[in-house]
């Protein structure tokens, strides 16, 4: 009787002990075997899943939960879930794989319920934008994304400007990459852009413009006005090619 009565104790107890392991290992597990140690309901009393789901949490708090990245193994809060709005331009940061993200939801669902996997945040692209230039492609995806920012915060946050100007100061674009030509071109310093259909039997489309106009390759894809409203650019002018 006693021996019965403290087994579920020692249960307990011994996967306590075990959990510092597990949690080790997870960091190199396939999505099938990270599945294993998702914690289902279990029958016929929940109570046994509800005890050793926050003991495998909680057994090495000073320790972070381990996993792998798309950067090799990092801790969970340095993981940010997969978006594909910053796929084409936050090469750096550390994202879950899709195979882990898609084959180990319940697992994924876990860690961001317990705050320990986040979404990518506006910080993040300041970070790597201000570890690096972007490419055209890169720079071309970054205004994308936040064209779609500006839409839908615009009016609902009063600081979108002064976020605006934290993006366009640490955003910079390499041309010609490797080259001895190669240029840096910050997006501080730009306030126009060509479009293409009212200036294009106007000006030669070849160049050159002025500094402060963005290159035509990069404009091209974009909407005037998107690129008025979500920039605060204008529209190059004959004047402006002239002097």
């Amino acid at each position: 009787t006693s021996t019965h009565r403290q087994g579920p104790c020692a249960l307990l107890w011994r996967v306590h002990r075990c959990v510092c392991l597990v949690r080790t290992c997870c960091a190199c597990l396939p999505p099938a075997s990270l599945q294993f140690f998702t914690f289902r309901a279990t029958t016929p009393s929940p109570v046994v899943s509800s005890l050793i789901e926050p003991s495998f949490f909680n057994a090495a708090t000073s320790h972070p939960f381990m996993i792998v990245s798309t950067v090799g193994v990092k801790s969970s809060e340095d993981i940010r879930i997969p978006n594909t709005m910053f796929a084409e331009f936050l090469m750096q940061l550390p994202v879950l794989p899709e195979e882990i993200s898609n084959g180990a939801q319940a697992m994924v669902a876990t860690l961001r319920g317990r705050g320990l996997l986040k979404d990518v945040t506006f910080e993040d692209v300041l970070t790597e934008l201000r570890a690096r230039p972007l490419s055209e492609k890169e720079l071309i995806a970054c205004m994308r994304w936040w064209i779609s920012v500006w839409t839908a915060d615009v009016r609902s946050r009063p600081d979108i400007g002064q976020v605006r100007q934290q993006l366009v100061d640490a955003a910079l674009l390499t041309k010609n990459t490797g080259s001895p030509n190669e240029k840096i071109i910050s997006l501080a310093q730009i306030r126009t852009f060509v479009n293409v259909r009212s200036m294009g039997s106007v000006l030669p489309l070849d160049g050159p413009f002025p500094e402060h106009t963005i290159p035509i390759d990069i404009s091209k894809p974009f909407v005037p006005a998107d690129l008025c409203l979500a920039f605060s650019w204008r529209e190059v002018a004959v004047l402006d090619w002239v002097e």
